[in-house]
């Protein structure tokens, strides 16, 4: 028996072993991103849990005062401060990042001045943060699951007055 040459059926034979080999290493390749994702995913949960149960600890402390006195907010990052070089000793990005974060955004809470702080924002963030500095919150520790809260203005009687329009949207 004499095989006749068919170019139609070689050619559709060959495009299709074409597809499959790019089937196949398009998934290959798919695979090993996937699989990158997925570690830098559970990296950054671990270094996102980690950070976020040094930052309750942290804050737990002002629940728990050995004195029964209220404590301030530099005392609260001052801890923090000399905790984090050790706790974070494994992570050094996250430490890095950390550091960066509480020496920036923290500064402002506890080591700018109120005037240069009042140039750029309202007058009741000065005013909480006046009394955050000064110790002058309102502590009530959390119990059995229910977290602790921390007051900065109590009642209405105590809110500052600010003669400032009420936002009335978002744009």
């Amino acid at each position: 028996m004499k095989l006749k040459r068919q170019p139609a059926l070689a050619t559709l034979m060959g495009v299709v072993a074409i597809g499959l080999v790019s089937l196949v290493t398009g998934g290959v390749w798919f695979t090993w991103k996937l699989e990158g994702e997925q570690k830098q995913t559970k990296e950054a949960l671990r270094d996102a849990t980690k950070a976020r149960e040094f930052l309750v600890s942290i804050f737990q402390k002002a629940e728990t005062d050995e004195k029964g006195g209220n404590v301030t907010v530099r005392q609260l990052l001052e801890e923090a401060e000399t905790r984090i070089p050790l706790e974070f000793a494994d992570l050094p990005e996250l430490r890095g990042q950390l550091v960066s974060a509480l020496g920036n955004e923290f500064a402002v809470l506890m080591d700018v001045p109120l005037d240069e702080v009042a140039r750029h924002t309202r007058p009741r963030v000065v005013e909480g943060l006046r009394r955050m500095r000064e110790g002058q919150v309102h502590i009530r520790p959390g119990y059995d699951g229910v977290f602790g809260e921390i007051r900065i203005f109590g009642g209405a009687a105590e809110e500052p007055k600010v003669d400032q329009p009420a936002q009335t949207s978002l744009f």
